[in-house]
């Protein structure tokens, strides 16, 4: 079996902020994090922000998979995964002939990558106890990434759906 490699992004705010997370069961962090002492951009785009943690994955799991996430001492914007082995990416030709520019373990991308829409992986969101939904029938405009903020001691658990390798 292969091993996938997953990178947690989003963005920490405040001063010695600890991060505690598990990802499938598994804990991924637990300890201090590196953050910035600024306001909390709840809009931070995909330049702005930082991979706050890496882990290995088995290439066996797939599906629905329960992430939670703890803050203390601060403030985390929680995006997305991105992980390799996301399927290869194909050139084709004129003439239709097909040639793979990207092997599936150099593909890195967002873990959702099968769902129809992959930043809809993320379902089941509650935040300090309370259920977040993406309101897209209310507000159209706000497709793409969704970033989710978990302040001072605040937990946030959702399942984020784990496309298989391609």
């Amino acid at each position: 079996m292969t091993t996938r490699t997953v990178k947690m992004y989003g963005k920490v705010y405040g001063e010695n902020v600890s991060l505690q997370a598990s990802f499938n069961g598994s804990e991924i962090l637990n300890g201090t994090v590196a953050s910035t002492d600024q306001p909390v951009d709840q809009t931070i785009d995909w330049d702005g922000l930082d991979v706050v943690a890496t882990f290995s994955l088995d290439s066996s799991v797939s599906g629905n998979v329960p992430f939670t996430a703890t803050v203390t001492g601060g403030s985390f914007v929680f995006q997305t995964f991105h992980a390799d082995y996301c399927g290869d990416i194909v050139e084709t030709d004129e003439e239709g002939n097909e040639t793979v520019t990207t092997p599936s373990a150099d593909h890195i991308t967002d873990i959702s990558f099968g769902a129809v829409n992959p930043d809809t992986g993320h379902n089941n969101i509650v935040i300090a106890g309370e259920n977040r939904v993406r309101d897209i029938e209310n507000y159209p405009d706000l497709q793409g990434p969704w970033n989710w903020t978990i302040e001072d001691g605040e937990t946030m658990s959702m399942d984020i759906e784990v496309s298989t390798v391609a």
